[in-house]
């Protein structure tokens, strides 16, 4: 692949001087697409060559988000392989504020020392299932259909905030699919405002909807606090 393409593309500038882990930015954010096969003559350690300009790269950048990409999946939940312990690096020291992989065939978002966690191999093949006990910080889990993720990027938190809010509203008012209002909302708690009044309130009515008292008393210990 090294031969085929021509990595990370004309017009982009990468940093680490080889095609093999590299970085680019594009709008407000900063890409570090690393290899994270066991293979890789940088290593792939907390301590390697390939860590160490990672580590200096996130530091220099400017960019209002810093996203690492890589395969191998820091943490899972999945029961085929799991969390990869070597590629545990402390990504949050280092002002990483994203970490996307692949390799298990599910979805999770995991929050973990304060960033998020994305594992996403929903791409086509055969589906993985989960272990009975996810790993600590997990808060999304699915793995029953294939599908894609889209991320939408700005320099604004408070633009987000409004368009999972537009989400929240568009799935409970035209589409009454309560799940993925409550996931709406709840992406607005779990990284961009948690005491956003409108959330809590909406949050709130789903839950009573659905019966789910545990869920609902939370919401009002989030309103009083």
């Amino acid at each position: 692949y090294l031969d085929y393409f021509d990595l990370p593309g004309n017009g982009f500038t990468n940093t680490s001087g080889n095609e093999r882990y590299y970085d680019f930015v594009e709008g407000p954010v900063h890409f570090f697409v690393l290899n994270s096969n066991d293979d890789e003559p940088d290593g792939i350690t907390a301590d390697s060559r390939q860590a160490t300009w990672l580590r200096s790269q996130v530091a220099a950048s400017t960019s209002r988000w810093n996203v690492v990409v890589d395969h191998h999946p820091p943490y899972s939940s999945d029961n085929s392989h799991g969390p990869t312990v070597v590629l545990q690096w402390p990504f949050a020291r280092w002002g990483v504020d994203v970490v996307m992989s692949g390799h298990a065939h599910t979805y999770e978002r995991i929050q973990r020392d304060g960033i998020t966690y994305f594992v996403n191999g929903l791409g086509g093949a055969h589906l993985y299932s989960f272990g009975a006990q996810p790993v600590a910080g997990s808060k999304v889990r699915f793995a029953d259909n294939w599908g894609a993720q889209r991320v939408r990027a700005t320099q604004d938190t408070t633009e987000l905030i409004e368009l999972y809010t537009r989400l929240g509203q568009t799935y409970e008012d035209r589409l009454n699919q309560v799940d993925d209002a409550i996931r709406a909302y709840r992406v607005i708690f779990d990284t961009l405002e948690p005491t956003h009044e409108t959330a809590i309130a909406a949050l709130g009515r789903l839950y009573e909807l659905k019966g789910a008292w545990v869920e609902l008393n939370a919401v009002h210990e989030m309103d009083l606090g």
